[in-house]
């Protein structure tokens, strides 16, 4: 191998070390720029640009859950439920998800169930999202339960 060939092996793995440390002291603030990017282009309707922001949020932010919630959410709302719902069973699997993103989620899955024509699932979701949004005293949440339970029961 030729010197200069070593010396540029050298500097690109020095460079990839100093581009490393500083994204992983940038990473909170980095990854909440990206997350406010994220929530900008879905305001604007930009559902690609939001869910490509929020991907990359996840990665490196202290609000990792809340950006894949709403990276899922896009996925929804662009209407491409089987890939949100994936979404939503791995953020359920997380063990230290706490009980209003848990009853967010539920709720969101049946709303994806309930687009998928299945409407048992829709409804054991909301009945779920519900209940937990109640024992929280959350009026937004259990507004949107009771909102979405009763389109499944109407429809059904």
């Amino acid at each position: 191998m030729p010197s200069g060939t070593r010396k540029i092996l050298f500097l690109l793995f020095f460079a990839c070390c100093i581009l490393g440390a500083a994204a992983f002291y940038a990473k909170g603030p980095l990854g909440n720029r990206l997350y406010e990017k994220g929530i900008e282009a879905k305001n604007e309707w930009r559902l690609e640009d939001a869910i490509d922001y929020f991907t990359w949020s996840s990665m490196v932010s202290d609000r990792s859950h809340r950006a894949a919630i709403e990276k899922a959410l896009c996925l929804q709302l662009r209407g491409d439920f089987v890939r949100s719902q994936s979404e939503f069973d791995a953020l359920l699997a997380l063990p230290d998800l706490d009980q209003r993103s848990k009853a967010r989620i539920l709720n969101s899955n049946g709303v994806n169930f309930f687009n998928q024509n299945q409407p048992e699932k829709s409804f054991e979701n909301h009945k779920i999202s519900l209940k937990i949004s109640r024992e929280l005293s959350d009026k937004k949440l259990e507004a949107q339960s009771l909102i979405d339970l009763s389109r499944v029961l109407y429809h059904s």
